[in-house]
């Protein structure tokens, strides 16, 4: 998935959340919150992206199977 395993992006998005919610202080953070939220958006839209082919190509391999194995 882009290279970066999966449990480091959800690890990553939980982050993000996370600093979201937050005021940013505790993390030395000077990035205004908003500025954070399309990229938090998006990097789960990705994520829902890469699911969805990965689905669609598990049902592609699935149906070659079959067909192979008749």
């Amino acid at each position: 998935m882009f290279g970066i395993p999966k449990k480091q992006l959800e690890e990553t998005i939980a982050n993000l959340e996370h600093l979201l919610r937050s005021d940013g202080q505790h993390y030395g953070v000077d990035i205004p919150v908003k500025a954070l939220q399309p990229f938090a958006s998006r990097l789960q839209t990705l994520i829902r992206q890469h699911r969805q082919q990965l689905g669609d190509l598990n049902a592609t391999i699935r149906q070659l199977d079959a067909e192979g194995s008749h």
